[in-house]
């Protein structure tokens, strides 16, 4: 199983608090996959020196230089805002798990001024959050996925499917699905169109696994909010060896499938010339298969649904 690396962080207290050591990234939130960023910051009126330093150590192990895993000068920081005080964030990446300590120390001693203490864990995904969002064409819906980031992605065979509420994970019950493989797109869109009334969610899935690992809320699609449509098959056009079939008003489903058969034969497997599913999930649009060897005459072209052999609509075409 794909296994990722989250880190969180618990602040030590003490009664002088005249330098502070807390959690830092630009988002507000704690660095992952083993990563740690630390903000130094000190009090008005606290003296600096040249020589205060922050270091890496292994929860339990002594303050000794043999322990320290990074460290660094404090002056030599990138210096930041925080709470209208610059501190000077230090960083350390890629730490496997285990308990550690970030230990700040003043003017080149070995002796503890401040402590953070923090935890890396081993967990599935960076995945925090689906949340549904309306946008703004009326029957769409997307499921907006939180948590990932170009360092952090998802996995790469984790995906993300449409169900009917109730339904197991089962692949028959998938309506429509999508991979999760581009970090910058953190929104999935579904068109409702043609869906039976009823109580619908998306669920998530790690590396090709059918185990729910998060799921979004329900959401109800009602029958008079469906603008049903008919898909349709407009014409198939030969282009060399390639068929070139345009279409329109379909559910969006990347199970529905095109397949062509000769003209009088029944519409079953194994009459099936070629196919092609509806790859890219579109509504409308032009889909091809290539290439293709035909004898002369007249040929079906047929739009399936969600990989049976439910017909939604036939055209005639002749080679």
């Amino acid at each position: 199983m794909f296994k990722k690396i989250l880190t969180t962080v618990v602040l030590f207290t003490a009664f002088a608090q005249s330098v502070t050591l807390t959690p830092y990234s630009h988002e507000e939130e704690l660095s992952r996959d083993g990563n740690i960023a630390i903000l130094v910051t000190y009090d008005e009126g606290e003296v600096k020196t040249d020589k205060d330093w922050i270091a890496i150590y292994k929860k339990g192990t002594t303050n000794e230089w043999k322990n320290v895993r990074r460290w660094s000068w404090v002056t030599i920081l990138r210096g930041d805002l925080h709470h209208n005080n610059i501190g000077h964030a230090f960083s350390y990446n890629r730490l496997v798990s285990g308990e550690y300590e970030a230990r700040f120390f003043k003017n080149n001693s070995f002796e503890t001024d401040k402590v953070l203490s923090f935890t890396v864990k081993r967990l599935d995904s960076f995945l925090t959050a689906m949340e549904i969002e309306r946008p703004m064409q009326e029957y769409d819906i997307a499921i907006a996925l939180k948590g990932f980031t170009l360092f952090n992605p998802p996995g790469k065979e984790d995906w993300v499917g449409l169900y009917k509420v109730g339904t197991s994970n089962a692949w028959e019950n998938v309506i429509n699905w999508k991979w999760v493989k581009n970090t910058r797109r953190s929104r999935y869109k579904w068109f409702l169109s043609n869906l039976e009334e009823g109580d619908y969610e998306v669920r998530y899935f790690l590396q090709n696994s059918f185990k729910t690992y998060k799921k979004t809320a329900i959401f109800h699609v009602n029958a008079q909010d469906n603008n049903l449509t008919q898909p349709k098959i407009e014409k198939a056009i030969f282009s060399g060896s390639t068929l070139k079939i345009t279409f329109k008003d379909l559910s969006g489903n990347n199970k529905d499938w095109f397949a062509i058969f000769a003209k009088g034969k029944e519409h079953v497997s194994k009459n099936v010339i070629y196919w092609v599913y509806n790859n890219s999930a579109l509504h409308y649009g032009l889909q091809k298969i290539e290439p293709i060897r035909l004898n002369h005459g007249e040929y079906d072209i047929v739009l399936f649904e969600n990989d049976s052999y439910k017909v939604l609509d036939i055209s005639t075409f002749r080679y």
